[in-house]
């Protein structure tokens, strides 16, 4: 079965820095454009993950592999015979998402704030796709402490996991948030950040902090 994607789909989903990727929103869209069936959805991602990573590996953690998007590109990496560790605290996220390939994958019930439990997920992966975050913006603006420890601090731990481990790539998602209400599309990175919410600050400073870990250490 294949999938035609839109111009639109394809201009959205990776440009710029290797480190940085708008897949959640780039995945929405394409979600709202052509309303996709779950078969649809993993045949993108595997588009996406052929087209766009230049290195081979072998094994990969998801971090919030259990939620939409996250167990989509885990789909994606089983097809592709890759060995698979999530790590998920099933906040948001669901193992009904991943029961069909429950028995191929590593799955670890655990916060990425938690680096014992961050540290035992990430070790020997060559690459980290990361997806855990918290995504609503409301409860960002009520909570911008306790969400920027996830969104930040949990994507800064993300990042040093992966130095100490080895790991060759972060794939960061990141968020259209980060330049507020511009109506241009497609969005790209030569636009100017206008962060109008806890969220798109916390989405922002990941950026900055892959573009730092890739500078500094090569990842």
């Amino acid at each position: 079965m294949g999938v035609c994607l839109p111009s639109e789909m394809q201009s959205l989903f990776l440009w710029g820095h290797a480190q940085i990727s708008i897949f959640r929103e780039a995945m929405t869209f394409f979600i709202r454009l052509v309303q996709p069936n779950k078969t649809s959805v993993s045949v993108c991602v595997c588009l996406w993950l052929n087209n766009k990573m230049n290195i081979k590996f072998k094994k990969a953690l998801v971090t919030g592999g259990a939620g939409f998007i996250g167990s989509h590109i885990v789909d994606a990496l089983v097809s592709s015979g890759c060995q698979v560790a999530v790590i998920d605290n099933l906040a948001t996220g669901k193992l009904s998402n991943l029961k069909h390939i429950r028995d191929k994958i590593s799955f670890y019930k655990g916060d990425i704030r938690d680096r014992k439990a961050l540290d035992t997920a990430v070790k020997d992966c060559d690459v980290i796709f990361h997806q855990a975050a918290m995504v609503s913006v409301p409860q960002t603006v009520e909570d911008p402490v306790g969400s920027a420890m996830v969104n930040e601090i949990g994507t800064l731990s993300v990042l040093e996991s992966a130095r100490k481990h080895n790991a060759k790539r972060v794939v960061l998602a990141s968020s259209c948030a980060v330049y507020g209400d511009d109506p241009k599309l497609p969005k790209n990175e030569n636009m100017i950040p206008k962060p109008l919410s806890p969220y798109a600050v916390q989405k922002l400073t990941g950026e900055y902090y892959a573009r730092l870990y890739h500078d500094l250490y090569g990842l």
